[in-house]
């Protein structure tokens, strides 16, 4: 629940699977665990670091984002969302998270992998093109009637699109919400080089 840690880990799960994330973000953190030592970090180490992920261009911004925290808060991450977004390399998704799983705020975590459950289980109908949910996907979640946008909630939403409704291979079969579902299985087309 360390702002500082939870900021960190959104960074480097951007665009990226998140077991392979675990190493590199222990790492990091063990070597950089304040604003003002990332702040101080070599590019060129950070980059050793975040090089099994790839987009090792983050290095640059993690420092940078050291730098800001730093020099703009004091070493504190903002808890506000506009403070948040004014962070190099924060977007909203991660701003949500960090308000959600670091300060407890009630922020809808919305990601493809969100869209991709609420799109089979309730027939949504949410666009998330090139990974990045649009506005309008935002805007609908947002103002779901009666769902609290929890952590725990969020957690467990993460959690069951990536253990149970799974991009490819959906485990159907044990899916707890199936009689609900308007998911499909037979439109499923799965490219040869799925996990």
């Amino acid at each position: 629940r360390d702002p500082f840690k939870v900021l960190v880990a959104e960074v480097l799960l951007q665009q990226t699977f998140a077991r392979k994330v675990v190493g590199p973000y222990r790492e990091l953190i063990k070597r950089y665990p304040t604003p003002a030592k990332l702040a101080h970090a070599r590019v060129s180490e950070l980059r050793k670091i975040i090089r099994p992920l790839g987009l090792i261009g983050r290095a640059q911004r993690l420092k940078q984002l050291g730098s800001e925290l730093v020099t703009k808060y004091d070493s504190r991450v903002p808890k506000e969302q506009g403070g948040l977004l004014k962070l190099m390399g924060v977007g909203r998704y991660a701003a949500s998270a960090v308000r959600c799983f670091a300060f407890g705020h009630e922020a809808s975590i919305l990601d493809a992998n969100v869209v991709r459950v609420l799109n089979r289980v309730f027939g949504a109908g949410l666009r998330a093109p090139n990974a990045s949910p649009s506005a309008a996907a935002w805007q609908a979640v947002e103002s779901l009637p009666g769902f609290r946008w929890d952590r725990s909630r969020n957690l467990a939403l993460l959690d069951f699109a990536a253990v149970t409704c799974t991009h490819y291979r959906p485990r159907c079969y044990a899916c707890p919400v199936q009689r609900l579902c308007k998911f499909d299985d037979k439109n499923l087309v799965e490219p040869a080089d799925a996990e």
